[in-house]
C-alpha cells in the first residue's frame, strides 16, 4: 500500500510541479488562442510545459537511482520502473524538441531546420545546443540501456553510465534560457533539485571509492 502511495505521490510530483510553475509564467491560455500573439505562441508555451516535465521526470530518475544503489529505498523502484520512466522522458524530451521547432517554423513561416544542428553563435543558442546534445545522449544512453539487458555487453553497461552528461546537459539548458528560473519558486525548485542529486551523487561516489580501497587493501 504504502509503494502505490508513493508511486502517486512520484506521478503528481512530476505533472503537478512542472504544472505549477507553468500557469505563474504562463497564466491562462484563451490568450493564446487570439490575433494579440505571435503566430506559434501556443505551441511554444505547450513545448515549454512539456520540457519542465522532462526535466521533474529526470531528477527524479536520478535522485530514485542514487537511493536505490545506496539501499535506502526497496527494490519496488527499480528494475522495470526505471526502464518505464527511461522510455518516458526520451518519447517526452523528442515531444518538446519536435513542438519547439514547431513553434518557430510557425513564427517564421518557414521549417527551421537549423535547429536540428549545433550552433554556437550567442549564448541562447549555445544553451539550446546543450539541449540538443541531451537529446541525443539520452537516446544513445536508452539503447544501450536496451542492449544491457538484452546481451549485456559490456559496452553497453559502459556506455549507460554516462548517463550523467544527459543530466547536465538538460539542467544547464533548463538553467540558461528556462524563464520559469526567473521566479522564485521557479528558481528554488530547480536549485532543490540540483541540490539534492548533487548531494547524493556524492555520497554513491564517496561509498564506491571506499569500497574499492577495502578490496585493494
Amino acid at each position: 500500500m504504502r509503494n502505490i502511495q508513493y508511486s502517486v505521490f512520484f506521478v503528481m510530483t512530476i505533472f503537478f510541479i512542472p504544472g505549477v510553475l507553468w500557469y505563474e509564467q504562463t497564466g491562462t491560455l484563451a490568450l493564446y488562442f487570439s490575433d494579440a500573439v505571435p503566430k506559434g505562441q501556443l505551441v511554444y508555451v505547450i513545448s515549454k510545459l512539456i520540457g519542465m516535465i522532462v526535466l521533474m521526470a529526470i531528477a527524479w530518475q536520478a535522485i530514485i537511482t542514487l537511493l536505490g544503489k545506496l539501499k535506502l529505498i526497496s527494490n519496488y523502484w527499480i528494475g522495470t520502473r526505471h526502464q518505464v520512466m527511461g522510455v518516458f522522458i526520451l518519447l517526452f524530451a523528442c515531444i518538446h524538441m519536435l513542438t519547439f521547432v514547431s513553434a518557430v517554423s510557425m513564427r517564421q513561416e518557414s521549417f527551421a531546420w537549423p535547429l536540428f544542428l549545433p550552433n554556437f553563435k550567442d549564448y541562447y543558442h549555445t544553451h539550446l545546443s546543450f539541449g540538443l546534445f541531451a537529446l541525443v545522449a539520452f537516446i544513445t544512453i536508452a539503447y544501450a540501456g536496451y542492449q544491457s539487458k538484452m546481451t549485456k555487453p559490456k559496452w553497453a553497461r559502459m556506455v549507460h553510465r554516462f548517463y550523467w552528461i544527459a543530466i547536465v546537459l538538460v539542467y544547464f539548458h533548463a538553467l540558461a534560457i528556462g524563464s520559469e528560473v526567473q521566479s522564485g519558486l521557479g528558481f528554488f525548485v530547480y536549485a532543490l533539485l540540483g541540490v539534492v542529486t548533487l548531494v547524493l551523487f556524492c555520497v554513491y561516489t564517496v561509498k564506491q571509492f571506499r569500497a574499492k580501497e577495502m578490496v585493494y587493501s
